[in-house]
């Protein structure tokens, strides 16, 4: 397992250059950079904190809409004589996995 510090990893003078800590949305523009990133699953400039995408909270409400319209037009019905075993640990989940009949209303 690996573990980053986003934080740091952002503000690396390695990666970025000199004004890592300047903000500077040219730099996503220069398609060497990427080239000293090790790992690109580090990547995520954007996530939280003060450099945060600013229009999280909409994408995420957007998402939630879209879903809940693609939802309502179908129909959820545990399957006939599916028995489900209830695990509280680590993450409340069926055992099995629950299996669902789903159809178009």
């Amino acid at each position: 397992m690996e573990l980053s510090g986003n934080t740091i990893f952002q503000r690396l003078t390695e990666i970025w250059g000199p004004t890592a800590d300047n903000f500077d949305p040219k730099r996503w523009l220069d398609p060497s950079l990427s080239k000293n990133i090790i790992n690109l699953n580090y990547l995520v400039p954007f996530l939280n904190g003060a450099r945060g995408c600013i229009g999280n909270k909409v994408a995420l409400a957007e998402a939630k809409i879209l879903l809940g319209m693609l939802i309502r037009n179908f129909i959820f019905k545990p399957i006939e004589g599916f028995q489900i075993k209830k695990r509280a640990f680590p993450i409340p989940k069926p055992d099995p996995y629950l299996g669902l009949a789903v159809s178009i209303s």
